[in-house]
């Protein structure tokens, strides 16, 4: 399977199985604090001794992959031994002649793919065309669903009492834009700026403070947990809380996209944010997609490239409450059109 923070909340089952009958199993060092606590295997190193071992050792039923991490031997020695292999979630991109022999080969070992859209079912079944395939959504979107709809609890006195924008994982690249393109907008008054960076490191926090007061912006920390009336900026000094502050936000900034990456945008999405990424962010599927939707003659997603694109950009969004909470009730249901595939999945691995 892939990291365990992926697939771990996407088989939600219409009844409760056996929990012997589910066995998740981490892959990477990222996931040790999860797998500690949840006492999970290791996945074995991608080798004939350690796969055979881990084989015996568990006796699998099926082995079911997420999206796209396929571990040859695994999956030729899972083959040997007659285990069905699914994958869901998977995504297929267009590729040139010599990766899609290597596609083909990969996907020969699998028994039924669960692709997350319409278009990425038409792919594979050019690649094979004799493969069990449907198309039944991605089960992140469900995930981002299930988190938003079951926040964790936070400071009601932080929530702020005008129109505000969560920056969400931002680095310095991102800060340099961000900042000054609002400055103006928080210093009148019309606008709150929740800042999360990515990495709140002490180095990190310092950096934005004196980024802060240079622009004459007064900000309090999240974890002073007082209420915030008079400063223009909350500055998020922990991590893990994200979600539920695009819950309190009308705007988002997904950070990574001035730097070289963006950072998930569904989350924001998927609360119902005005969202804004910068020119950075072709590595990310949602962000593509909902760019090119035309949502209450919106983009549903907007992308800008300097700070006066995005000062003059959040004047115009701001001048109109009503206008903002169309497009965001819109939005929210076309985010919602994509759920469902995890119950897919639950029914598909129940069958099983």
């Amino acid at each position: 399977m892939r990291q365990v923070r992926d697939p771990r909340n996407q088989i939600s089952p219409p009844r409760d199985p056996d929990p012997r009958d589910l066995l998740l199993a981490k892959l990477r060092e990222s996931d040790r604090g999860f797998s500690r606590s949840r006492r999970l295997p290791a996945f074995a190193l991608d080798l004939p001794g350690p796969c055979a071992s881990f084989l015996k050792r568990h006796k699998p039923r099926a082995l079911w992959l997420a999206r796209t991490d396929f571990w040859p031997e695994m999956l030729a020695q899972t083959r040997k031994r007659n285990v069905p292999i699914s994958v869901f979630s998977y995504t297929q991109k267009e590729v040139c002649a010599l990766k899609r022999l290597l596609v083909r080969w990969r996907l020969s070992f699998v028994d039924h793919i669960l692709c997350a859209s319409a278009e990425d079912a038409a792919r594979v079944k050019e690649l094979r065309p004799d493969a069990d395939v449907h198309a039944a959504g991605d089960t992140r979107y469900d995930q981002v669903d299930f988190r938003l709809r079951n926040p964790k609890p936070i400071p009601r006195a932080l929530k702020p009492d005008r129109p505000c924008l969560v920056a969400g994982s931002t680095w310095p690249e991102d800060e340099k834009v961000l900042l000054p393109a609002l400055a103006d907008l928080l210093r009148e008054g019309r606008l709150k700026l929740i800042l999360v960076p990515h990495e709140p490191t002490p180095g990190h926090l310092r950096e934005i403070t004196a980024e802060l007061e240079r622009l004459s912006l007064r900000h309090v920390l999240f974890s002073q947990e007082r209420e915030w009336s008079g400063e223009n900026v909350l500055l998020v000094d922990k991590v893990g809380v994200l979600a539920e502050l695009y819950l309190w936000a009308d705007f988002a900034f997904v950070g990574g996209s001035f730097r070289k990456s963006v950072h998930s945008v569904m989350e924001a999405l998927g609360a119902g944010c005005i969202t804004f990424v910068g020119p950075k962010h072709a590595n990310n599927r949602e962000a593509l997609e909902f760019k090119e939707l035309r949502i209450e003659g919106q983009p549903g997603l907007e992308v800008v490239t300097s700070p006066d694109e995005l000062r003059v950009r959040m004047d115009s969004r701001l001048r109109d409450n009503g206008e903002r909470e169309k497009f965001s009730l819109a939005l929210k249901q076309e985010f919602g059109r994509r759920l469902g595939a995890s119950r897919t999945l639950a029914e598909k691995f129940i069958a099983k």
